[in-house]
């Protein structure tokens, strides 16, 4: 890959806007979405060319959105959007869904690590979603 043009903010810099604890979450949140939208598009190429039951639209389809709610997650987390908290509540259950899904799978070990790396994302969406639940929501008062 090519150098970027803009380089990425240093950890301290997100934790010293955010809080020490909170800025470590959101950075943990980042790094486990990441990953796991990684995985997930990852694991769409190797589902669709195993085949058969890999290759259900149920699981590809799950693999997808977890792959596309995490990516989300993270952008929104980066620009610390008042949505992030319900990006983080939306990417949990996407990737606990995808787990869910992968679990179907116990003797394939890419799909158990699909499993394992979506549910490390979603509990670490939770913990950020946690924090943020409440923003944007109907009638919240905008900045």
């Amino acid at each position: 890959m090519g150098e970027r043009a803009h380089e990425r903010p240093e950890e301290e810099e997100l934790e010293s806007e955010e809080g020490d604890e909170e800025g470590e979450r959101v950075q943990e949140c980042v790094e486990e979405a990441n990953e796991c939208h990684l995985v997930c598009a990852e694991t769409v190429t190797y589902a669709l060319q195993a085949g058969g039951a890999h290759a259900a639209l149920p699981v590809v389809r799950s693999l997808l959105d977890a792959a596309e709610a995490c990516q989300l997650v993270v952008t929104l987390l980066l620009r610390r959007s008042e949505f992030a908290g319900r990006a983080g509540e939306f990417a949990a259950a996407a990737a606990e869904r995808c787990a869910e899904r992968c679990d179907r799978f116990p003797e394939d070990q890419w799909m158990v690590e699909c499993a394992e790396a979506c549910r490390r994302c979603a509990g670490s969406c939770r913990e950020v979603a946690g924090g943020r639940g409440g923003e944007a929501g109907p009638g919240a008062e905008l900045p």
